[in-house]
């Protein structure tokens, strides 16, 4: 079905939280949500790229995957972005010429349910060749063009973009590859004030330590840490706003709303090193 035109599904009844998916243990199948209890999950700075990429290859391009098998957060994490996107000014009908570009796109969750109802065209950027077929093809007349590429490798056009949306993926990146990223995106955004970056990641606790997620590879950062990370990209946070009615038992998921310090300074740094494939057939 397509994803754009599907029903949310429902959230669990009060005081249910879900539980793992269909053969997955507890630290299993979560991601990247991270419950406190985790077993899997210990304290730790560092990601594993090659490992992470294991994790996902052997995982479905299916949305329930995306989502670790706790199916129940995507309503409540699409209503909270599309409330968010509101009070950015971006509403539907999507203005002409409108572009937005997804980046850890996964099979087009965000895209298609967040971004297309608000953006004429909708890029993406994902590493995983069968997320992104599906993601290309669930997103339909929306999709403008795939780059089939992790981050640290993207190369978007500079000004290209009214919106750079980035969610539940540097958590994948180490701190350096992080802020390189987040500084050329920067750079991608259209110039009059308007564009902006959006990061939507789970966070640690204040006060608790980095926690890094052995299933994944992955590391969950406190606020903190994300700071840090943007004020190396030349990134100031211009609104933020932790997110609401996610399921009981999930680490604290926030959205921080970015803009270059100095418009059009971030992110020229040459012509692209992963040319672009058209999302059309």
């Amino acid at each position: 079905a397509d994803l754009a035109r599907a029903p949310l599904p429902p959230l669990p009844g009060p005081g249910r939280p879900p539980g793992p998916g269909p053969g997955q243990g507890p630290g299993q199948g979560l991601l990247p949500f991270r419950l406190v209890s985790n077993p899997e999950a210990a304290p730790s700075s560092g990601v594993d790229y090659a490992r992470s990429r294991a994790y996902w290859e052997a995982q479905p391009p299916t949305v329930s995957a995306m989502l670790g098998g706790v199916d129940a957060t995507h309503g409540p994490d699409v209503r909270g972005s599309l409330a968010l996107l509101e009070g950015l000014g971006f509403r539907a009908p999507p203005a002409p010429g409108s572009r937005a570009l997804d980046c850890g796109a996964g099979v087009g969750r965000v895209a298609c349910h967040v971004l297309a109802p608000r953006f004429e065209a909708v890029d993406l950027c994902e590493a995983d060749g069968r997320f992104l077929a599906r993601a290309v093809r669930d997103l339909g007349r929306s999709a403008g063009q795939a780059f089939p590429c992790a981050l640290q490798d993207l190369r978007a056009q500079p000004g290209a973009y009214d919106l750079v949306w980035v969610q539940w993926v540097l958590n994948y990146l180490e701190d350096g590859d992080a802020a390189a990223f987040l500084r050329r995106a920067g750079g991608w955004l259209k110039g009059g004030g308007a564009a902006r970056v959006v990061v939507k990641e789970t966070h640690a606790k204040a006060g608790a330590p980095d926690w890094h997620d052995r299933a994944d590879a992955s590391v969950c950062r406190g606020a903190e840490r994300f700071a840090r990370v943007f004020a190396a990209a030349g990134l100031r946070v211009v609104a933020e706003a932790e997110a609401e009615g996610m399921p009981a038992g999930l680490l604290p998921v926030r959205a921080w709303v970015l803009v270059p310090d100095e418009i059009g300074s971030a992110g020229a740094d040459g012509a692209p090193a992963s040319a672009p494939t058209s999302a059309q057939p």
